[in-house]
Protein backbone atom coordinates (compact mmCIF):
# COMPACT_ATOMS: atom_id res chain seq x y z
CA UNK A 1 0.00 0.00 0.00
CA UNK A 2 1.19 3.35 -0.80
CA UNK A 3 2.41 5.04 1.88
CA UNK A 4 3.50 3.05 4.39
CA UNK A 5 7.11 1.80 5.23
CA UNK A 6 8.52 -1.02 4.46
CA UNK A 7 10.41 -4.00 6.89
CA UNK A 8 12.73 -5.91 4.56
CA UNK A 9 12.34 -9.69 5.39
CA UNK A 10 14.71 -11.34 7.40
CA UNK A 11 16.91 -14.97 6.90
CA UNK A 12 18.83 -16.99 9.25
CA UNK A 13 21.89 -18.32 7.47
CA UNK A 14 24.45 -19.89 9.60
CA UNK A 15 22.68 -19.19 12.47
CA UNK A 16 23.11 -15.29 11.83
CA UNK A 17 20.11 -13.10 11.38
CA UNK A 18 20.73 -10.72 7.68
CA UNK A 19 18.31 -8.64 6.11
CA UNK A 20 17.44 -9.77 2.25
CA UNK A 21 18.08 -6.76 0.12
CA UNK A 22 15.89 -8.21 -2.63
CA UNK A 23 13.20 -5.59 -3.17
CA UNK A 24 11.34 -8.34 -4.59
CA UNK A 25 11.71 -9.72 -1.08
CA UNK A 26 10.37 -6.24 0.98
CA UNK A 27 7.74 -7.17 3.54
CA UNK A 28 4.79 -3.84 3.95
CA UNK A 29 5.05 -2.91 7.79
CA UNK A 30 1.64 -4.63 7.86
CA UNK A 31 3.72 -7.61 5.94
CA UNK A 32 2.95 -11.00 4.51
CA UNK A 33 1.22 -11.96 8.05
CA UNK A 34 2.81 -15.37 7.26
CA UNK A 35 5.88 -15.08 5.31
CA UNK A 36 6.65 -17.61 2.65
CA UNK A 37 9.66 -19.94 3.38
CA UNK A 38 8.98 -20.21 7.08
CA UNK A 39 5.34 -19.50 7.71
CA UNK A 40 5.97 -16.69 10.45
CA UNK A 41 3.39 -14.85 11.78
CA UNK A 42 3.92 -11.35 12.12
CA UNK A 43 1.41 -10.23 14.57
CA UNK A 44 0.19 -6.64 13.86
CA UNK A 45 -3.50 -7.52 13.73
CA UNK A 46 -3.42 -6.17 17.88
CA UNK A 47 -1.74 -3.26 17.22
CA UNK A 48 -4.47 -2.19 14.64
CA UNK A 49 -6.96 -2.87 16.81
CA UNK A 50 -5.30 -0.74 19.71
CA UNK A 51 -5.93 2.00 18.25
CA UNK A 52 -9.96 1.63 18.67
CA UNK A 53 -9.27 2.42 22.37
CA UNK A 54 -6.59 4.74 22.00
CA UNK A 55 -8.61 7.07 20.00
CA UNK A 56 -11.69 8.82 20.95
CA UNK A 57 -13.39 8.79 17.67
CA UNK A 58 -16.37 10.64 19.16
CA UNK A 59 -14.84 13.45 19.69
CA UNK A 60 -15.27 15.59 16.99
CA UNK A 61 -14.14 19.64 16.75
CA UNK A 62 -16.28 22.09 15.24
CA UNK A 63 -12.88 23.45 13.80
CA UNK A 64 -13.33 22.23 10.11
CA UNK A 65 -9.78 21.89 8.03
CA UNK A 66 -9.06 23.32 4.70
CA UNK A 67 -7.52 20.28 3.16
CA UNK A 68 -7.24 16.48 4.40
CA UNK A 69 -4.37 15.70 6.59
CA UNK A 70 -1.65 13.43 4.82
CA UNK A 71 -0.20 10.93 7.82
CA UNK A 72 2.36 9.74 4.96
CA UNK A 73 3.90 13.34 5.97
CA UNK A 74 3.46 13.41 9.77
CA UNK A 75 5.34 12.59 12.86
CA UNK A 76 2.97 13.74 15.08
CA UNK A 77 0.09 16.09 15.41
CA UNK A 78 0.70 19.21 16.46
CA UNK A 79 -1.97 20.47 18.94
CA UNK A 80 -3.73 22.84 16.41
CA UNK A 81 -4.75 19.75 14.01
CA UNK A 82 -5.65 17.89 16.86
CA UNK A 83 -8.44 20.05 17.39
CA UNK A 84 -9.31 19.84 13.34
CA UNK A 85 -12.07 17.45 12.40
CA UNK A 86 -9.28 15.95 9.41
CA UNK A 87 -7.20 14.31 12.47
CA UNK A 88 -9.69 11.76 13.14
CA UNK A 89 -11.02 11.25 9.62
CA UNK A 90 -7.33 10.75 8.65
CA UNK A 91 -6.58 7.91 11.39
CA UNK A 92 -9.91 6.51 10.60
CA UNK A 93 -9.10 5.93 7.08
CA UNK A 94 -5.52 4.66 7.09
CA UNK A 95 -6.82 2.34 10.32
CA UNK A 96 -9.41 1.02 7.82
CA UNK A 97 -6.64 0.50 5.10
CA UNK A 98 -4.25 -1.24 7.13
CA UNK A 99 -6.97 -3.42 8.39
CA UNK A 100 -8.56 -4.16 5.37
CA UNK A 101 -4.42 -4.96 4.17
CA UNK A 102 -3.97 -7.36 7.23
CA UNK A 103 -7.70 -9.29 6.26
CA UNK A 104 -6.39 -9.71 2.99
CA UNK A 105 -2.79 -11.06 3.46
CA UNK A 106 -4.71 -14.19 5.43
CA UNK A 107 -7.81 -14.27 3.21
CA UNK A 108 -6.69 -17.68 1.81
CA UNK A 109 -5.75 -19.00 5.01
CA UNK A 110 -7.57 -21.93 6.12
CA UNK A 111 -7.11 -20.16 9.65
CA UNK A 112 -9.23 -16.83 8.48
CA UNK A 113 -11.94 -17.59 10.56
CA UNK A 114 -10.26 -17.55 13.57
CA UNK A 115 -7.82 -14.74 12.74
CA UNK A 116 -10.60 -12.24 12.23
CA UNK A 117 -12.85 -12.87 15.28
CA UNK A 118 -10.71 -10.03 17.16
CA UNK A 119 -11.30 -7.95 14.53
CA UNK A 120 -15.09 -8.99 13.99
CA UNK A 121 -15.53 -8.50 18.15
CA UNK A 122 -13.98 -5.31 17.96
CA UNK A 123 -15.59 -3.61 15.09
CA UNK A 124 -18.83 -4.21 16.67
CA UNK A 125 -17.80 -3.12 19.90
CA UNK A 126 -16.24 0.36 17.85
CA UNK A 127 -19.85 0.63 16.25
CA UNK A 128 -21.75 0.32 19.85
CA UNK A 129 -19.97 3.15 20.81
CA UNK A 130 -19.20 5.14 18.28
CA UNK A 131 -21.76 8.23 17.04
CA UNK A 132 -19.78 9.30 13.90
CA UNK A 133 -21.78 7.86 10.92
CA UNK A 134 -19.07 8.20 8.24
CA UNK A 135 -16.77 6.18 10.31
CA UNK A 136 -19.65 3.57 11.19
CA UNK A 137 -20.48 2.72 7.75
CA UNK A 138 -16.85 2.27 6.86
CA UNK A 139 -15.79 -0.17 9.59
CA UNK A 140 -19.55 -1.72 8.95
CA UNK A 141 -18.93 -2.53 5.46
CA UNK A 142 -15.43 -4.26 6.01
CA UNK A 143 -16.23 -6.17 8.79
CA UNK A 144 -19.90 -7.79 7.27
CA UNK A 145 -17.48 -8.58 4.05
CA UNK A 146 -15.02 -10.27 6.54
CA UNK A 147 -17.54 -12.29 7.82
CA UNK A 148 -18.99 -13.84 5.26
CA UNK A 149 -15.06 -14.72 3.73
CA UNK A 150 -15.16 -16.23 7.41
CA UNK A 151 -17.79 -18.48 6.65
CA UNK A 152 -16.88 -19.68 3.24
CA UNK A 153 -13.64 -20.59 4.87
CA UNK A 154 -15.19 -22.57 7.49
CA UNK A 155 -17.41 -24.16 4.19
CA UNK A 156 -14.31 -25.17 2.51
CA UNK A 157 -11.91 -26.85 5.13
CA UNK A 158 -14.68 -28.63 5.95
CA UNK A 159 -13.20 -30.70 3.43
CA UNK A 160 -9.91 -31.71 5.63
CA UNK A 161 -10.23 -35.08 6.34
CA UNK A 162 -6.77 -35.13 8.16
CA UNK A 163 -6.06 -32.24 10.25
CA UNK A 164 -2.31 -33.42 10.89
CA UNK A 165 -1.38 -33.60 7.39
CA UNK A 166 0.70 -30.51 6.37
CA UNK A 167 -0.01 -31.46 2.44
CA UNK A 168 -3.57 -31.42 2.87
CA UNK A 169 -3.99 -28.48 4.54
CA UNK A 170 -2.13 -26.74 1.59
CA UNK A 171 -4.07 -27.87 -0.81
CA UNK A 172 -7.23 -27.09 0.67
CA UNK A 173 -6.24 -23.58 0.82
CA UNK A 174 -4.32 -23.26 -2.70
CA UNK A 175 -8.75 -23.63 -3.52
CA UNK A 176 -9.12 -20.66 -1.41
CA UNK A 177 -8.03 -18.44 -3.89
CA UNK A 178 -9.68 -15.14 -5.13
CA UNK A 179 -12.30 -17.03 -7.29
CA UNK A 180 -15.27 -19.28 -6.26
CA UNK A 181 -16.70 -22.74 -8.11
CA UNK A 182 -18.65 -20.05 -10.47
CA UNK A 183 -15.66 -18.70 -11.89
CA UNK A 184 -16.52 -15.09 -10.10
CA UNK A 185 -14.35 -12.68 -7.76
CA UNK A 186 -15.15 -13.46 -4.14
CA UNK A 187 -17.27 -10.56 -1.94
CA UNK A 188 -14.65 -9.82 -0.26
CA UNK A 189 -11.98 -9.30 -3.07
CA UNK A 190 -14.54 -7.62 -4.89
CA UNK A 191 -14.41 -5.34 -1.76
CA UNK A 192 -10.85 -5.14 -1.44
CA UNK A 193 -9.93 -4.22 -5.00
CA UNK A 194 -12.70 -1.62 -5.64
CA UNK A 195 -11.43 0.03 -1.99
CA UNK A 196 -7.91 -0.22 -2.91
CA UNK A 197 -8.70 1.63 -6.41
CA UNK A 198 -10.75 4.53 -4.83
CA UNK A 199 -7.98 4.75 -2.00
CA UNK A 200 -5.17 4.78 -4.72
CA UNK A 201 -6.55 7.90 -6.44
CA UNK A 202 -7.16 9.81 -3.59
CA UNK A 203 -3.75 9.20 -2.35
CA UNK A 204 -2.49 10.31 -6.07
CA UNK A 205 -4.54 13.22 -5.40
CA UNK A 206 -3.54 14.32 -2.19
CA UNK A 207 0.07 13.78 -3.58
CA UNK A 208 -0.59 16.28 -6.07
CA UNK A 209 -2.04 18.99 -4.07
CA UNK A 210 1.11 18.60 -1.49
CA UNK A 211 3.34 19.05 -4.40
CA UNK A 212 1.43 22.44 -5.51
CA UNK A 213 1.45 24.02 -1.81
CA UNK A 214 5.40 22.99 -1.58
CA UNK A 215 5.82 24.04 -4.93
CA UNK A 216 3.76 27.40 -3.93
CA UNK A 217 5.98 27.72 -0.69
CA UNK A 218 9.33 28.06 -2.15
CA UNK A 219 8.40 30.06 -5.05
CA UNK A 220 6.78 32.68 -2.64
CA UNK A 221 9.89 32.32 -0.41
CA UNK A 222 12.15 32.95 -3.68
CA UNK A 223 10.54 36.14 -4.04
CA UNK A 224 10.29 37.21 -0.55
CA UNK A 225 14.43 36.76 -0.56
CA UNK A 226 14.94 38.44 -3.78
CA UNK A 227 12.58 41.43 -2.48
CA UNK A 228 14.84 41.89 0.75
CA UNK A 229 17.61 41.47 -1.07
CA UNK A 230 16.83 44.15 -3.69
CA UNK A 231 16.01 46.64 -0.61
CA UNK A 232 19.63 45.68 1.14
CA UNK A 233 21.60 46.32 -2.28
CA UNK A 234 19.58 49.79 -2.75
CA UNK A 235 19.97 51.00 1.00
CA UNK A 236 23.78 50.10 0.61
Amino acid sequence: MAGVPVLCEANLSEGKQTLVENNDLRLPLTGRALSADNRLLIPTLPILLDVFQLVNFNQRSGRASNAPLDLRLLLHFTPSQLRETASNDAIISWLFDLLAECMALHANSIAFPEYSLPFITEVKQFLHVCRVASFCRQMKALMIKVREHSEWIIKCRRRVRNLASKNEMLNIESTCTFIDSSNKLLPFWQFYVQHKQIRFNELNRLTESNKKEVSNLVSSNFSMIFIVGFFYREKG
